[in-house]
């Protein structure tokens, strides 16, 4: 990739020209090479997150057509402070993937104790074990909300990196709003 070349004003500082030696000649593929490095760190230190930016505008209804679907909710968990650290834990948000097993309707409960039937749209949640922490597979109802959709907050929630494709082809063949032609090609 060839740098546009401007016209000088004026005489360049000792700083300016100090910076100008400094530049790299760098071809497309180490430049690729370099970001695509950058990126997979940035990623990994929780700054890029790129399947957020892969998820559809608008979230899907909280209704029955979620059943067997994975998801990502954002979670929080707690570690133990670190030296230098305030107080005893500190809370820590990961996106963890699960399996919709169950949609209230607003007749379940979501014990045979409980008083009061679950909002309509509540998920049950199937949370497989993970080795690492220990935990056993667990099954978790939780009250999400249409405006948490892909949003870093406890208990936003968006479509698992499996179900992309499929909620692509969903899309694509989906009839289009009333008033609108689908372009072709």
């Amino acid at each position: 990739v060839q740098r546009k070349t401007f016209k000088l004003l004026g005489t360049p500082t000792a700083q300016a020209e100090e910076l100008d030696g400094q530049r790299l000649s760098l071809s497309a593929e180490e430049l690729l090479d370099r970001a695509t490095r950058k990126r997979a760190q940035l990623e990994a230190s929780g700054e890029l997150d790129t399947l957020g930016d892969q998820q559809p505008k608008k979230p899907p209804p909280l209704d029955a057509t979620l059943l067997g679907r994975k998801l990502e909710l954002h979670w929080r968990y707690w570690r133990e402070t670190r030296p230098g650290e305030k107080g005893k834990k500190k809370q820590v948000f990961i996106w963890i993937e699960g399996t919709v097993v169950q949609v209230a309707d607003g007749t379940i409960k979501k014990s045979a104790r409980s008083k009061e039937a679950l909002p309509a749209g509540a998920l049950r949640i199937r949370w497989p074990a993970d080795k690492d922490f220990d935990e056993k597979e667990t099954f978790v109802w939780s009250i999400i909300n249409p405006e948490d959709w892909c949003k870093d907050v406890h208990l936003g929630w968006r479509w698992a990196e499996s179900e992309l494709p499929q909620v692509a082809r969903e899309a694509q063949e989906a009839p289009p709003p009333p008033g609108k032609r689908r372009r072709e090609g």
